[in-house]
């Protein structure tokens, strides 16, 4: 997120787009669970473009190293991440095949850094949904 946004604002960008009705901000939580949220939030943000970015790189979360795979489209949107304990072709893996679920199409086209683990998952997948 990149603005800090408490219960209040979210409620008030909810009834603006009218994913929900007008309410109080406390019984958000009890209203929608996190996948009925997240169903009605992607049914009005606009699509990711065709060309994607992907990268991982290394964060410390709660005193531990976690993986981020993270990609965004060309206008900066995020198409989908993924935290993973490990880097290698299972966890790029993984992180493609939730991307492409998540937007029911592949992209045109996928940029990579230089990881090969990366190249090696994308490639593999791409062919497997191909043929």
């Amino acid at each position: 997120m990149r603005y800090k946004l408490s219960f209040r604002d979210l409620v008030e960008m909810m009834a603006a787009r009218a994913v929900i009705g007008p309410c109080d901000h406390h019984p958000l939580g009890s209203m929608l669970t996190f996948p009925e949220f997240k169903k009605r939030w992607n049914r009005l943000a606009r699509q990711v473009g065709e060309s994607w970015r992907v990268d991982e790189t290394c964060v410390k979360i709660k005193g531990r190293w976690v993986y981020l795979y993270r990609a965004v489209d060309k206008t900066g949107k995020t198409v989908d991440f993924l935290l993973r304990a490990k880097r290698d072709v299972s966890a790029a893996k993984a992180f493609f095949r939730r991307a492409f679920a998540s937007h029911g199409r592949l992209p045109r086209k996928i940029t990579l850094d230089g990881y090969q683990a990366s190249h090696r998952a994308a490639h593999e997948l791409l062919t497997q949904h191909l043929t």
